[in-house]
């Protein structure tokens, strides 16, 4: 059978449904969403209407507030036994060399002791007014490792004597072992004296 050249027909079978259903243009388009859109509104919630205190936000949480309790308030806090905590410290402190005593009281106490001490020497003599921080440094690191060591005999004799609790006596009879109770004793109430300070406790008797 030969070939025949075929032709394009026109189609008449869309035409009309393309006319009943047409494409959507941009109008169309914004219609729709906007029709979408107002079945889509939620209600309006009614408003509420309330008044503030001094000091309160409507949007935020009142200022002054009870703390809220997280924890079972029938629940004992954690504590360490008796001694653990101290021995924690110590072994601290002995592997530090760092001062334990504040540079400012210590300076002050110092510059004191200096005026009080002066007062009692003669006028002709020269007299110390201004202390360099190397020598109070220097008065600081000899004055603690002092108290260390003296603690450090004060600890073996109450061990010595059986018990756990430093006591004044056990430092007084350290010191009479060493030999400084006797004679400081004497020489530290008459400069007491002259000083016009309390023999036991040191401090400035008012008048």
């Amino acid at each position: 059978m030969p070939r025949t050249k075929q032709t394009a027909r026109a189609s008449t079978a869309g035409k009309a449904y393309r006319v009943a259903n047409p494409l959507p243009t941009r109008a169309n388009r914004q219609s729709n969403d906007m029709s979408d859109m107002s079945e889509r509104k939620e209600p309006v919630k009614p408003r509420i209407k309330f008044t503030l205190k001094k000091g309160e936000h409507p949007e935020k949480e009142p200022r002054y507030q009870k703390p809220k309790i997280t924890h079972d308030p029938n629940k004992k806090p954690h504590r360490y036994r008796a001694g653990t905590v101290a021995l924690r410290e110590i072994r601290r402190y002995q592997h530090g060399t760092e001062l334990l005593i504040r540079k400012a009281p210590f300076s002050r106490l110092v510059r004191e002791i200096t005026i009080d001490i002066q007062k009692g020497l003669d006028k002709d003599r020269d007299t110390v007014d201004r202390w360099t921080g190397e020598a109070v440094g220097a008065l600081q690191e000899a004055s603690e490792a002092y108290t260390t060591t003296l603690f450090e005999d004060t600890n073996l004799l109450t061990i010595h004597s059986k018990r756990v609790t430093v006591m004044p006596k056990d430092m007084i009879l350290v010191r009479r072992i060493r030999g400084e109770k006797a004679k400081d004793n004497v020489e530290r109430t008459d400069l007491l004296k002259k000083l016009g300070r309390n023999t036991s406790t040191g401090k400035k008797e008012r008048n």
